[in-house]
């Protein structure tokens, strides 16, 4: 396959996972207008926008990586991003929970190749040493899709209504859908496959002590992605420091472009290092100071929280190094379902934490209600609830030192 066609097919791959990841966080700056239209609390609304889009999300991951083998990244591709804008129309038009849970569901459902696509072409187009590097660029421009996500929801939902904010979003997935169909010719992959070679490197993986624990570690170490920059840190930021929603958005986009900053960054210094296990343990250490600082200092303004956050999202952009550190530690013809196998237990996270902290929340919360009727929650409930996020980095770190491989 010519190079001009490479890079138009990746390119493609990346502008779905944008946005598919625009997609899965826009919820995260709507939390007050759902919350007040559909009459839920904090649990409610954590298990509508994160569980119920990320059960069939992860469920699909290692299918979806036997799909896009069978069927070509121009199907899958074009398949999946105009499933995830009708998710998107669906949960706009939505009259009550149940249908807003449905939309959350079809967008789950179809945003579940985005990141595996990625992979693939990276896996079947160029050379094998640019695989994490292709993999971090991916989480970079998720990340941007992400801060449009928030960021935009949060700034012309008040101009042009949360519905129809969703609606135009929904275009966008329908434009990419049509694009990946005209321009993406699929090649012949450089790592065939065949059923029996799918399920023998699945055997591998799940046979592999060290692809567990940089599973552990991968599920643990993207809380304060999908906890922080994805649901909860905004509300968190507002009612600390009293700021707009407009501005408290602002501490998710940092959290967002350091992460995805953080995974190009953090392959270059693992090759300086030249240990994936070093970077690993260094960057976690400090993703852990940072987020403790941010949380539990009462001594800092905005602008220095802001700034511990995007140190913390920085730091914390390690996680995709799970990625090549997998890749590593199978045979390459089992590329993609290592990508599969590796981003279904990191991407239960985003199953887990973020209604189980608004459960924390709940449980914290001292029953106080708003002019409105909504749930208050103090600055010292999130606090509480945040501890359990600290916890889980301790555990990325310690699951980490236990793997044992060339890097």
């Amino acid at each position: 396959m010519k190079n001009t066609s490479a890079f138009i097919t990746i390119i493609l791959c990346f502008a779905f996972y944008a946005f598919a990841y625009f997609a899965r966080v826009e919820p995260g700056a709507l939390l007050d207008d759902l919350m007040k239209d559909f009459s839920l609390n904090a649990a409610e609304i954590g298990t509508i926008a994160s569980t119920v889009a990320y059960i069939p999300y992860v469920a699909l991951q290692i299918p979806g990586g036997i799909l896009s083998d069978k069927f070509g990244l121009r199907k899958v591709i074009s398949l999946c991003s105009l499933f995830c804008a009708i998710g998107m129309l669906i949960f706009g038009s939505a009259q009550n929970s149940w249908q807003l849970a449905i939309g959350r569901f079809v967008i789950g459902l179809s945003a579940s190749a985005s990141f595996l696509v990625c992979g693939k072409a990276a896996a079947d187009l160029f050379d094998k040493s640019k695989y994490g590097l292709f993999m971090g660029i991916a989480m970079f421009l998720g990340c941007l899709g992400a801060v449009l996500g928030v960021n935009l929801s949060a700034s012309l939902a008040p101009i042009l209504g949360w519905r129809y904010l969703t609606y135009y979003a929904a275009i966008v997935g329908i434009i990419v859908a049509i694009l990946a169909y005209i321009f993406i010719k699929d090649p012949e992959p450089r790592n065939k496959s065949s059923n029996t070679n799918v399920l023998a490197g699945l055997k591998t993986l799940v046979c592999n002590k060290n692809v567990w624990l940089i599973g552990v570690y991968g599920f643990v170490s993207y809380v304060p992605m999908s906890a922080i920059a994805e649901l909860w840190g905004i509300p968190f930021i507002q009612n600390r420091f009293n700021v707009p929603l407009q501005d408290a958005t602002i501490c998710s986009a940092v959290v967002f472009i350091s992460f995805g900053l953080g995974s190009i960054i953090s392959e270059r210094v693992a090759e300086k290092l030249q240990s994936y296990k070093k970077t690993i343990i260094l960057f976690l250490i400090l993703t852990l100071i940072f987020f403790a600082i941010a949380f539990y200092s009462d001594s800092i303004n905005y602008i220095t929280c802001l700034i511990l956050f995007g140190l913390g999202g920085f730091f914390a952009g390690c996680n995709t190094l799970s990625f090549p550190v997998c890749y590593d530690l199978v045979p390459p013809e089992y590329a993609g379902t290592s990508t599969g196998f590796t981003n279904t237990i990191i991407m239960f996270n985003c199953i887990v934490f973020p209604p189980l902290l608004g459960k924390l929340l709940d449980i914290f919360r001292d029953g106080k209600v708003n002019s409105e009727g909504l749930p208050v929650y103090s600055v010292g409930d999130y606090r509480h609830a945040f501890l359990f996020i600290i916890i889980s980095l301790i555990v990325a770190i310690i699951s980490v030192m236990f793997v044992k491989g060339k890097k």
